[in-house]
């Protein structure tokens, strides 16, 4: 890793005072070129950061909002079939830890689309919000809540995904093991993904469409938009608008209401 003082970083009016801590903590544990100590202290966590191929530490807050940025198709599909990065495990000063998490959630809020007050209320599993205001989750409304009787747990038994309106009523549910696409396409399972695996392109989720597309050649089978619409070509899925379509936990869905609602 090269000083993350550095002038010639790219980052160097970027870096915040947890990147600069992740970096004296990588240096310490790590040294320039050696391994990280895998101790575990307590009351510590994981932590981790992308090297460029320069050497130097990318910010955390950059680092996440290129991320949602390919989530969304507003940045490109990375070519880069490995990353640098160096990981650790340590102990980030409760305040710091509150700062870093703040400003992750405020990104967030910015990308993502709004947050209906009722599923922050009752959020499933996993949750993702579309562009028509529709709600697509795994699990039912409230199946992320606490449960007294861990039988009954959520968590314990395969789910389904469900969709809801705008206002929250329920519109209609997959067989258990489907993907969400179902939810929009009847014959997705059957037909569209089986056809797509056999000719061995995969599906990735950009610009709000479902993409297979083969991951060497990049070949382009068929694209579906969202809502179970056929997309005629990759050049008109280049055309539509960049839009963060990507399931979040129930703790993602508080933390970035909360932060859309400030």
């Amino acid at each position: 890793m090269r000083d993350i003082n550095d002038p010639a970083s790219p980052f160097a009016a970027q870096y915040s005072d947890w990147d600069r801590w992740i970096y004296e903590q990588a240096l310490a544990k790590a040294g320039a070129r050696g391994l990280v100590s895998m101790t575990q202290q307590e009351g510590g966590q994981w932590f981790s950061a992308v090297v460029t191929k320069d050497g130097f530490i990318k910010p955390q807050l950059a680092e996440l909002e290129e991320g949602l940025g390919r989530l969304s198709g507003a940045v490109p599909p990375s070519t880069e079939h490995c990353v640098n990065q160096v990981s650790f495990y340590g102990v980030m000063s409760e305040e710091m830890k509150q700062q870093l998490a703040a400003r992750r959630s405020e990104l967030w809020a910015e990308k993502y689309p709004r947050i209906p007050e009722w599923l922050a209320e009752k959020p499933a599993i996993r949750n993702m919000v579309m562009p028509n205001g529709d709600v697509v989750t795994l699990g039912p409304l409230g199946s992320a809540l606490p449960s007294t009787d861990a039988s009954a747990s959520a968590f314990a038994k395969p789910q389904a995904y469900h969709r809801y309106g705008p206002d929250g009523t329920l519109l209609g549910q997959t067989l258990i093991g489907e993907m969400w696409q179902a939810l929009y396409v009847p014959d997705w399972t059957a037909k569209v993904l089986v056809e797509q695996l056999k000719a061995q392109r995969l599906p990735s989720v950009r610009r709000g469409c479902t993409v297979f597309e083969k991951r060497d050649t990049r070949e382009i089978g068929v694209i579906f938009s969202y809502d179970g619409q056929l997309v005629a070509t990759a050049a008109d899925l280049e055309t539509r608008s960049p839009v963060l379509m990507t399931e979040i936990t129930a703790q993602q869905v508080k933390d970035i209401h909360s932060a859309q609602e400030k």
